[in-house]
C-alpha cells in the first residue's frame, strides 16, 4: 500500500510513497493506493477528488508548468551572477520596467531552454 499527501483545494499531489506522510488536515487529504503494482501518481497529470486519484485537465496540466520554478534553470543563473546579472538588465531595457518574479523565472527557463536545444543540436551534428 502507499499513501499520498494532495492539497484539498487543487488536488495536488504533494508527496507520498510506501511511508505514510504527516499532513495537515485542515488543508491536506491522505490518497492511499493499495494495489502495489499501480504506478506512482504523476504530480503534474494526476489530481486527486473526493479521495479519487483522476486525470488533471489541459487547463491543471498548463497551470502546473506554468507555476514550477525551474530549478536548473535557476541554479544555472545562480552559479553566475555576472550572466543573471546582465541578461536581467537586458531584458528590463527590452521590457521597459525592472521585471517581477514572474518575469525573471520565465527568462531564465527561456535561457536555459535555448541553451538545451543549442546542446541537443550539436550532439545530433556530430
Amino acid at each position: 500500500m502507499r499513501y499520498y499527501a494532495y492539497d484539498l483545494a487543487s488536488g495536488l499531489i504533494l508527496n507520498g510513497g510506501y511511508y505514510q506522510p504527516d499532513i495537515d488536515p485542515a488543508t491536506q487529504g491522505l490518497l492511499a493506493i493499495e494495489a502495489d503494482d499501480t504506478p506512482h501518481p504523476d504530480h503534474r497529470t494526476k489530481r486527486v477528488t473526493n479521495g479519487e486519484l483522476r486525470d488533471a485537465t489541459p487547463e491543471e496540466v498548463a497551470s502546473y508548468d506554468a507555476s514550477q520554478y525551474d530549478a536548473a534553470a535557476l541554479a544555472a543563473v545562480a552559479g553566475n551572477p555576472i550572466i543573471a546579472a546582465v541578461a536581467l538588465e537586458i531584458y528590463a531595457r527590452l521590457i521597459g520596467h525592472e521585471p517581477t518574479t514572474e518575469e525573471e523565472q520565465a527568462l531564465f527557463i527561456a535561457l536555459k531552454n535555448r541553451y538545451a536545444a543549442r546542446v541537443a543540436a550539436a550532439g545530433s551534428q556530430g
